[in-house]
């Protein structure tokens, strides 16, 4: 074998373990063209509107559809869920007041735990979301499922759901009541959509997705509005 036919046959070689080493480390985002591009939704967060909350489905098939309000008549397949609760708490005047406490659900599969949706949080702001192309596997190991919530030891002794335990159990979630920034003042240089937390995604399909609210008010006559926005990666 001559010195050239060894070179190209090395090169061959370092490609092929590169290529191979690069897709065992990382899940890339489809080139444009491709069907999973970003997807960006306003959903309503109002309590009586989203009473059974709002499922968001990040891989499905043509039948049907990325978000739908749940009526409690068809039961959807999501991945997570947006839901307000209505929960009430007494003032220091002893007077009893509502508040809502919007919160994302994951789907749990109680009969087989393996196919549960999982998350993690994986960065901040709309800059690195869209900067982000591929997922490191290490970023896997940090995936994690919710355990189901026993909501009936959220109740208070009369009957309504009370806020301080709500929002106790909520902040055991993964995504939960941390799906927006808590950050009440944002800095000079900053923007909202800057301070918003990003999410990575595992499906009940087993695909993974990048996931983040964008604003929790939107402008204008949507202030009632969140704004989400997700993009699944390619396996």
């Amino acid at each position: 074998m001559n010195d050239m036919l060894k070179r190209l046959l090395f090169l061959f070689l370092v490609a092929a373990l590169w290529a191979c080493n690069k897709k065992d480390d990382e899940i890339e985002i489809p080139t444009s063209g491709d069907t999973y591009e970003v997807k960006n939704y306003k959903i309503i967060r109002h309590p009586p509107i989203l009473r059974l909350g709002c499922g968001m489905d990040f891989v499905h098939d043509s039948t049907t559809r990325d978000t739908f309000y749940f009526d409690g008549v068809k039961n959807y397949a999501y991945d997570v869920m947006l839901y307000n609760q209505m929960a009430y708490y007494q003032n220091s005047t002893g007077d009893w007041l509502s508040v809502g406490n919007p919160v994302v659900f994951m789907y749990i599969d109680t009969l087989h735990p393996e196919n549960s949706v999982k998350a993690c949080r994986i960065g901040t702001g709309t800059t690195f979301f869209d900067s982000i192309q591929s997922v490191p596997r290490n970023m896997l190991d940090s995936l994690k499922a919710d355990s189901p919530i026993d909501f009936s030891t959220l109740q208070n002794s009369m009957g309504y759901y009370d806020r301080d335990k709500s929002l106790a159990a909520f902040d055991k979630l993964v995504i939960g009541n941390k799906w927006r920034t808590l950050v009440l003042t944002i800095p000079d240089d900053k923007t909202e959509q800057d301070m918003q937390p990003v999410f990575l995604v595992e499906t009940r399909e087993g695909m993974y997705a990048k996931f983040m609210c964008t604003q929790f008010k939107c402008d204008g006559a949507y202030q009632m509005y969140s704004n989400f926005r997700w993009q699944v990666f390619k396996n």
